[in-house]
């Protein structure tokens, strides 16, 4: 408030740092003139800061889009802005100089810009809570899981040059939508679905976020379900239960807290699977409205094979199994055999299998 509009209670339009009025839209708070030089000099500071004093790992910005004096609408914040590029670019290498296993996440949505950002090492928040709700709510139609992850062209394996691999930093939920645990309370058609056939979709839903490739974001207590609306409490942002000792001490709601967690324990045990030349296939589009299948060879010639129901009810699932493996194991019982390709599995709703083409991988 050195610099302090009383009569407009807002910034003073003399002052060194702030635009009084942000270019772009979706501003909070005073708007930083990045393009400045002495405001530039104090985040790097400001950064290194956090990571000497307070040993943080990385850094998240929110609004990155805003980076930038650039004038510009909703039609037309995200189209390429190179002042917005070099700026965020600055940010990021000094990051690095500081610490170079600093993490850079930009909540950025401008996919004119992703493909710079991503090369310069920063990854870019991937949004996708329409279909993993949709998902949830029994509409696989418009459950179209392939932006999850990127690096990869379609169902043939290999990689493509449009983002650096694993930049993407896929998400079902979080601040700004609404939980899909608490969405996936009714169906598509607004009818009711019941508490224990929602755990399993929602432990589905986990499985084929997870253990596709690049890195992910669990938005806090969705490993317990949490099903509290977004608007509890006058809005988004205002306080919600924190019920991490009731939700616990609930069967379903600890079954599902212990996929994830084997979920996550498959992932730090096997990274030749998450890694750039891992052979990766997915069969998760609109039209896989039943069956989904999830497929990954690395590059020492091992497999797993994830697939499950996420119809409506009990379905027949039928599962073709990538060829050359002769017996497959179930990641939860090595004791539990597949012997060749082609099954047709009675599933319940929600059910998944997790298998592997060596027991060594399987949980001891």
């Amino acid at each position: 408030k050195l610099y302090w509009n009383t009569t407009g209670n807002c910034t003073a339009a003399d002052n060194p740092w702030f635009n009084v009025t942000a270019p772009h839209p979706y501003s909070v708070f005073h708007d930083w003139n990045h393009e400045n030089e002495m405001v530039r000099e104090h985040i790097k500071r400001s950064l290194t800061y956090l990571i000497e004093e307070y040993k943080v790992d990385g850094f998240r910005f929110d609004l990155t889009k805003g980076f930038t004096n650039k004038a510009s609408n909703e039609s037309s914040a995200s189209n390429y802005d190179a002042s917005r590029v070099a700026i965020l670019t600055e940010y990021g290498s000094h990051i690095k100089e500081v610490d170079p296993n600093a993490v850079v996440i930009l909540e950025h949505f401008a996919d004119s810009e992703n493909k710079d950002l991503s090369k310069a090492g920063m990854k870019v928040w991937r949004n996708m809570n329409h279909p993993y709700t949709k998902a949830m709510k029994r509409d696989m139609s418009q459950a179209d899981f392939t932006g999850t992850t990127n690096g990869f062209d379609g169902n043939s394996g290999m990689q493509n040059d449009y983002m650096a691999f694993g930049t993407l930093v896929g998400f079902q939920e979080s601040h700004d939508e609404q939980r899909t645990n608490y969405e996936g309370q009714w169906d598509y058609n607004g009818n009711s679905i019941d508490f224990a056939t929602r755990i399993e979709r929602a432990k589905i839903n986990a499985a084929f976020l997870l253990l596709s490739p690049g890195p992910k974001m669990i938005w806090q207590f969705g490993e317990i379900g949490y099903d509290i609306s977004i608007e509890e409490n006058g809005g988004r942002v205002n306080k919600k239960p924190c019920k991490t000792a009731e939700y616990m001490a609930v069967a379903e709601r600890k079954a599902l807290y212990d996929t994830y967690a084997m979920l996550i324990k498959f992932r730090k045990d096997n990274p030749r699977f998450f890694d750039y030349d891992v052979n990766f296939r997915w069969y998760v589009g609109g039209s896989e409205q039943t069956g989904r299948y999830l497929f990954a060879k690395s590059a020492e010639g091992k497999h797993f094979a994830l697939f499950g129901n996420f119809g409506a009810g009990n379905q027949s699932i039928g599962v073709s199994l990538p060829e050359g493996v002769s017996k497959w194991y179930d990641y939860k019982n090595s004791g539990s055999v597949w012997n060749g390709s082609n099954h047709t599995v009675q599933m319940s709703e929600g059910q998944f299998y997790l298998l592997v083409s060596d027991t060594s991988m399987c949980i001891k």
